[in-house]
């Protein structure tokens, strides 16, 4: 079963490694041609629909997958599909009427300028053909077609990048040619859907007493949603009240390069999730947890060091020199991902029990820290503060998570492993990571060095508990 999910990863990590590879072509063109405080406005448009994104769900993404997996006829199947889909659709078309409506005056409440209103209005528009993107590769999923999942998230992030190439440079439309690029990547997402999808999607397969249910298990989702949000994309809003836009830049272009332990954590969660719920009777499917949770541990670390580390080399050749001072927040930003993706695979045990209230307290009391760190660290440490503020409230919402977790599904993780691989990658990122050699070359081989022996000490703590043979064990 552990190789049917690591192939499944290996296919979900292609396709975010190259994809991921040729979003970062377009850094050094958008470095040339936007400022850190052009960086601060995308990144506050795109925070504040992200937040907008957890209302228009309400949950039920989550909760389709569920109640997909309990309906065995394929004819069933479609209802919790369709349920999900028609709820998302109207609710997006609400919430994209009303910012269209008073698009000025959220431009003036969100960038002090009335002029921005235009992003706003492709934003809300793409909102509601994104409804069919999600729908069509969260079925896709469910039906662990890996492939052509990847295929289609590959084929929409090209599309996307193109668009967005052909909009900002040769048309040079600015940042208005960003979100005009995922409209349009949306829309013909939106035609490729209902292709694919007939019958799928008809009203007569929404189901009223299913979206109750659904509506009940997703319902404890949203504010844990929004918390999450709180923790891990508001510190654009935050940074720009205390600090200013360039700040906000800054730390979204450093965030850029920590998003790069995505290559592992989304292909993780992609998996995962339908993985885990199609073997959740089998008789090993708690030693398949356990060795999850060591690998995605080991894994992840490396991805997270190697990242921090490198971090000025890759300003170096990705961007200019006014984007150096972003390689600070990289390493507190990379663990805090690493974070994210553990919560996905503490959070499994509260899901097979069907009881996801323990998960929402936990999001909810890291978002409450984390805003309490934002007021306290930021006028001190800047875009650092911001950092350290979302990690360390994720580490308390991470640590609920697995104790609550446990004890409704009782699992014997290796938590003193997991914890070694991560104490000795965090000392070695946050060593190297403010190292400016004085030779460029000298110094990356020294640093290549430097992960390679990393790689082998890992690799001596987890492979043991990994190897196909071992046993759970009554300690940890």
């Amino acid at each position: 079963m552990l190789k049917k999910l690591l192939g499944e990863s290996a296919i979900y990590g292609i396709s975010s490694i190259i994809t991921r590879f040729i979003s970062i072509f377009l850094v050094p063109i958008y470095t040339q041609v936007f400022s850190p405080s052009d960086y601060g406005i995308i990144a506050l448009t795109i925070a504040s629909f992200s937040l907008l994104g957890l209302f228009v769900v309400f949950g039920l993404d989550s909760a389709s997958a569920l109640y997909f997996y309990e309906f065995k006829d394929p004819e069933e199947q479609k209802k919790p599909i369709a349920t999900w889909f028609w709820t998302q659709l109207t609710i997006s078309i609400f919430f994209s009427m009303v910012i269209i409506s008073f698009s000025k005056s959220l431009s003036a409440i969100l960038f002090d300028s009335p002029n921005y209103y235009g992003i706003l209005i492709l934003g809300s528009l793409q909102m509601i053909f994104y409804t069919f993107t999600s729908v069509l590769q969260k079925w896709l999923r469910f039906q662990r077609k890996a492939f052509t999942t990847v295929s289609l998230t590959l084929a929409t992030s090209l599309l996307n990048i193109a668009l967005t190439i052909l909009f900002v440079i040769y048309f040079e439309w600015g940042i208005e040619g960003i979100f005009l690029a995922m409209l349009v990547s949306s829309f013909l997402n939106f035609l490729l859907c209902l292709f694919m999808m007939k019958g799928w999607l008809s009203f007569s397969n929404y189901d009223r007493k299913l979206h109750k249910k659904m509506i009940s298990f997703g319902l404890p989702l949203v504010p844990a949603s929004i918390a999450y949000w709180v923790s891990n994309s508001s510190a654009s809003y935050f940074l720009n009240f205390s600090l200013d836009q360039t700040d906000v830049g800054l730390f979204q272009v450093g965030a850029s390069l920590a998003t790069g332990v995505l290559l592992v954590t989304g292909a993780f969660q992609m998996a995962i999730g339908p993985f885990i719920f199609s073997q959740k009777d089998g008789p090993d499917i708690k030693l398949l947890i356990n060795r999850v949770f060591l690998g995605y541990i080991s894994i992840t670390t490396i991805i997270v060091s190697a990242i921090s580390i490198f971090a000025y080399e890759i300003l170096v050749i990705l961007t200019r020199e006014a984007y150096y001072p972003s390689k600070s927040v990289v390493p507190v930003l990379a663990f805090n991902f690493l974070l994210l993706g553990l919560n996905y695979i503490g959070a499994l045990g509260l899901n097979m029990t069907k009881d996801n209230k323990p998960y929402m307290y936990a999001v909810i009391s890291g978002a409450i820290l984390n805003v309490l760190f934002f007021f306290l660290l930021i006028p001190i440490f800047g875009i650092v503060g911001a950092a350290w503020s979302m990690t360390l409230s994720n580490i308390v919402a991470t640590s609920i998570i697995f104790n609550s977790s446990i004890k409704r599904y009782p699992i014997k993780f290796y938590f003193s492993r997991g914890l070694q691989i991560v104490i000795i990658g965090a000392i070695v990122s946050f060593l190297a990571n403010p190292w400016v050699p004085e030779q460029f070359w000298i110094g990356v081989l020294w640093k290549v060095l430097l992960v390679l022996i990393l790689v082998l000490v890992i690799g001596l703590i987890s492979f043991p508990k990994l190897k196909l043979n071992s046993k759970i064990v009554t300690t940890v």
